[in-house]
């Protein structure tokens, strides 16, 4: 009862003043770590297309794809969601979103509320994301992007072979995060030094005529 109250509420006076919230994750999400991208089956930057009302509690929205940072996704993609519980999630077409993605055991692709997906702000609109990640919108865009490559999205028919198992992944699972950028450029940085003193070495003490 309390929960309907709540949502009721929410919807006429607006969370932010009150206070609460549609659906309780069991407070904020852990720190941001490259962790929580290899554990979702895709992550993604999207745009959101168009909401289809589905049967009971699931709804689909379709999106296109704009950047693939984990996993394979078609580039353009239904994906499953909640849209009637306390838990309901909204979208707009024209909306930029930050995925987490689940695959269902029939494959299709489905996202949740309490993982880390969440809505770019627009001009002039707070970052309700911030609430549960503590961090914005372009804070967690930058962490992604500086530990994870840019990866391909899958054409429709592409993404029909993969997920009936008739092609492999297109982009390599690794289990270990990837480096920051400025890490791998200091690795590289040493790694070329050490090989030049090694050849300086070489000439001078075991080659030298």
């Amino acid at each position: 009862m309390l929960k309907w109250v709540k949502l009721l509420l929410g919807l006429v006076f607006g969370w932010q003043g009150l206070g609460l919230h549609a659906c309780d994750c069991g407070g904020v999400l852990a720190d941001w770590k490259a962790e929580s991208v290899q554990n979702s089956f895709a992550v993604a930057r999207i745009r959101i297309d168009s909401m289809v009302t589905g049967e009971k509690t699931q709804c689909m929205v379709w999106g296109s794809g704009l950047e693939l940072f984990w996993g394979d996704l078609p580039s353009v993609m239904p994906i499953e969601y909640d849209c009637q519980s306390s838990c309901a999630m909204a979208f707009l077409p024209g909306e930029e979103w930050l995925v987490y993605l689940e695959q269902n055991p029939n494959k299709s692709l489905r996202i949740h509320f309490c993982s880390r997906s969440r809505k770019r702000p627009g001009k002039g609109q707070r970052d309700e994301g911030v609430l549960a990640s503590r961090i914005g919108y372009e804070e967690e865009l930058i962490k992604i992007k500086s530990t994870f490559p840019v990866r391909k999205f899958m054409e429709p028919n592409e993404w029909q072979r993969f997920i009936q198992g008739e092609v492999r992944t297109l982009n390599e699972r690794r289990v270990m995060p990837y480096p920051d950028r400025k890490e791998a450029a200091l690795l590289l940085a040493v790694s070329v030094a050490a090989f030049f003193f090694i050849e300086w070495l070489l000439k001078r003490f075991v080659f030298r005529k």
